[in-house]
């Protein structure tokens, strides 16, 4: 084969990679739109199910939109002292990473299901051999 062919052939596979990672890419920030866009629609909602006041639902907006604010502080001054971390880590293990300590954090943390995993339900599951 000649060389023009080979290099057109790679290009045209680079471009279908791309193509795949653009639609990922745009399909996530159109999900994440929409959900920035239903708290709006939603916290009126909350307010009479809940019989909630203005003051009280508030917080709702503040803690979404505040939590940009947090984490990009943290970043902000983790990069400065440690170097730029998505650099270091990637971006595919900073996402499996944060995935996982947020599924820990979400099975030790929910205390409205009654079946939340604490130190005692890891223990019984331990001790329980089969």
């Amino acid at each position: 084969m000649s060389e023009a062919k080979l290099l057109n052939e790679a290009t045209d596979e680079q471009q279908r990679s791309y193509l795949v990672s653009l639609a990922l890419l745009t399909l996530l920030f159109l999900m994440w739109g929409f959900i920035t866009s239903m708290n709006d629609v939603l916290i009126p909602h909350f307010q009479n199910v809940f019989q909630l006041s203005h003051l009280q639902a508030m917080p709702i907006q503040f803690c979404f939109f505040g939590a940009y604010f947090i984490i990009s502080v943290i970043y902000f001054f983790s990069s400065i002292r440690q170097g730029d971390l998505i650099s270091k880590i990637g971006y595919k293990k900073g996402f499996h990473c944060f995935a996982t300590s947020m599924c820990c954090i979400m099975a030790f943390m929910d205390p409205k299901s009654g079946k939340s995993l604490s130190i005692q339900s890891l223990k019984a599951i331990q001790s329980h051999k089969v």
